[in-house]
């Protein structure tokens, strides 16, 4: 029988990788373990269902908060804590280790597209695109542009 990892995306964003993530991980897998990212549940005002984390061995949190309350909801299978972002954020490091659950992150795997999104900015600014859109925005309309 292969082993279940239970892996918890606690995120509200993003949430369109998690069926490819889900794909990816069945592909790598080997026969003796059972890979599944699951969403956390929400309430009705956007806070996690802290029992929708029980029984995970991982805590995707991105976004969110990681703390205590989320480390006791998931329980004594949790092995790990991973951001997949630069920083630790949204993750109380303190309250991980106090728990003896390890954490970890991904720096610098963003670099190449936080440049571009500079360099972006910065031509859209000697460009005067701001001056641009509020000067388009308050034109006189001159009918459809289809025809």
């Amino acid at each position: 029988m292969a082993k279940k990892v239970d892996i918890v995306w606690m995120s509200k964003g993003w949430l369109s990788l998690v069926p490819i993530f889900n794909r990816t991980l069945k592909k790598l897998c080997s026969p003796t373990i059972s890979a599944h990212i699951r969403v956390a549940e929400r309430t009705n005002d956007d806070k996690i269902i802290l029992s929708s984390l029980e029984g995970a061995h991982v805590l995707i949190p991105t976004m969110q908060q990681c703390g205590i309350d989320e480390l006791k909801a998931a329980g004594g299978n949790l092995q790990l804590v991973y951001q997949p972002a630069a920083g630790y954020d949204n993750i109380n490091v303190e309250d991980c280790r106090s728990f003896g659950v390890p954490f970890c992150n991904c720096p610098g795997k963003n670099a190449v597209s936080t440049a571009e999104g500079a360099a972006m900015l910065i031509l859209a600014m000697a460009r005067k695109l701001p001056e641009g859109i509020e000067k388009v925005s308050h034109a006189p309309s001159r009918g459809s542009v289809a025809g």
